[in-house]
């Protein structure tokens, strides 16, 4: 391998490398302990020659990771320099398989396990997003799945080497430079256009396409007539990619809306994106009734009226990373996307308005399985609303202060009343802890706050 001299070597003293794990495309990983705490981690050392991008691309990913404290992102605890010039970044150590791993020898993850690990992906990401940061490169083998006995699945995002900060409107890539995997990348990472959030957003649909069906949407002999697809071709439907193939269909309409060639037409966040995958889980329990779904001309996802979802209650945190429609609504010009999801026994309809695919496409089939006509039921009359609701916010760990405009509302558990229309914008404060913000809103009757430690 001929990194064998490293072995049981020091770095900065407190380092040690321990036992050879695997090699990355910038560099090798190691097993190590650090001094004098005796904790294992994992240990990745700059292997290509002294170059400055690859060397500001490495550090790059260290300097991100260490700002961004999400379960789901990889931790890193130092890096940087020795005297003789090893770089390296120390992070913790993970037992399991890269989820590149898990589907070669998978083949394709049931629908159920596939939404665990989008949705880990997404909540991750998201907050990567909220930083500011487009990670650029998320495929199965960045992605890192830990079995957990109290959860299952658990899922870390690997590898923000090539993730850049979002200045001004958004970043670019040199037209005529290509990094990362073809069969791993956005359209506009492709022309050399603007990258955004919904860049990320379509590779999590080439995720989900790959965990689904068992094969990437894209994928040829030659790289470039794959990066050729990814701006020209539409995926191949579920039915022909894989017959036989048993997936709700409104998970099919998820995973086309985010592989959407205009960013502008997939979900404007993966926060959007958690919501329909969270919709589609119920389904698929049988815990909702049929639900119609819009995506606004935004990308943004309109819930139905009554319906609470789990991601909304955890955070506390609805739409936070997207900017209020315009009080007209979406023009008529360009009418939301439509779904309806059906529950376990009730038959197959689906009915989709897809704006963009037939453009890509030229026609895009979609099959329907007609049902008997169902009147509409009589509507329920509605009381007029209260005047305020009472919230109620928890927090983990218990005791955490509240504050809104700088005073305290009281700790957790709390509960307060909220003026109906309004929202709330407060900070959860506990000792050790990262202060979290959190938007109340009066239709929230409970919000979960996790407090993540420094």
């Amino acid at each position: 391998m001929g990194f064998e001299h490293l072995i049981g070597r020091r770095l900065d003293d407190k380092f040690e490398i321990q036992a050879y794990l695997a090699k990355g495309g910038m560099g090798v990983v190691f097993r190590g302990i650090q001094h004098p705490l005796g904790r294992e981690v994992a240990i990745k050392i700059l292997t290509v020659d002294e170059d400055d991008s690859f060397r500001e691309r490495f550090f790059n990913e260290a300097a991100i990771c260490a700002n961004i404290s999400h379960p789901n992102v990889v931790r890193v605890f130092d890096y940087g320099v020795t005297d003789d010039g090893i770089c390296f970044i120390v992070m913790e150590l993970l037992k399991g398989e890269a989820l590149a791993t898990m589907l070669k020898r998978e083949g394709r993850l049931s629908p159920r396990l596939a939404l665990e690990v989008m949705r880990d992906v997404c909540s991750a990401v998201q907050d990567a997003h909220n930083h500011g940061v487009v990670h650029r490169d998320l495929k199965p083998g960045n992605l890192f799945v830990v079995e957990r006995q109290q959860r299952g699945l658990f899922v870390k995002v690997l590898d923000f080497g090539l993730a850049k900060k979002i200045a001004g409107d958004g970043l670019t890539t040199k037209t005529g430079t290509f990094l990362g995997s073809p069969t791993y990348i956005s359209p506009e990472q492709v022309k050399g256009e603007m990258v955004s959030p919904r860049s990320d957003i379509y590779n999590a649909g080439l995720i989900l396409y790959r965990m689904l069906v068992g094969t990437p949407p894209f994928k040829n002999e030659h790289p470039s007539a794959t990066l050729v697809a990814h701006c020209t071709q539409a995926p191949e439907p579920f039915a022909v990619a894989a017959p036989g193939l048993e997936v709700p269909p409104g998970l099919e309409w998820v995973v086309t809306t985010c592989l959407q060639k205009n960013p502008d037409r997939r979900f404007a966040s993966m926060d959007e994106l958690t919501k329909a995958l969270e919709i589609c889980q119920m389904v698929m329990r049988g815990s909702v009734p049929p639900q119609r779904l819009e995506i606004t001309s935004d990308g943004r996802l309109v819930v139905p009226s009554g319906l609470i979802l789990e991601s909304q209650l955890d955070t506390g945190i609805l739409q936070t990373s997207v900017v209020d429609l315009d009080a007209g609504g979406p023009s008529m010009s360009t009418r939301p996307a439509t779904m309806l999801l059906v529950g376990a026994g009730s038959g197959v309809l689906v009915t989709a308005l897809l704006a963009g695919i037939i453009g890509v496409t030229g026609a895009l089939a979609w099959r329907a399985w007609r049902e008997p006509t169902v009147e509409p039921a009589t509507p329920v009359p509605v009381a007029a609303p209260a005047s305020s609701f009472e919230v109620k916010v928890l927090s983990t760990p218990e005791g955490a202060t509240v504050f809104k405009d700088n005073a305290a509302l009281g700790r957790t558990p709390l509960e307060v009343e909220i003026p109906n229309g309004e929202e709330w914008t407060v900070i959860l404060s506990a000792s050790g802890h990262r202060n979290r913000e959190v938007i109340l809103r009066a239709t929230q009757p409970l919000v979960r706050v996790p407090l993540l430690p420094y």
